[in-house]
């Protein structure tokens, strides 16, 4: 297993795709977490892509 620094825009990221998949219906697991950071982590290394922004909310 390996580790990854949780940055705000990280947490903003992988929140709002656990979010999503809880409500519908998804289990929240280990896979749909790492899933989730991989996405972010490909998404981060394309210059134009498009992360959401940590908010002060």
């Amino acid at each position: 297993m390996s580790t990854v620094e949780l940055t705000p825009e990280l947490l903003a990221f992988v929140t709002l795709r656990l979010r999503h998949a809880v409500s519908n219906g998804r289990y929240l697991t280990p896979e749909l977490l790492s899933q989730s950071i991989e996405e972010y982590t490909e998404r981060a290394e394309v210059p134009d892509a498009t992360l959401p922004q940590a908010s002060g909310q």
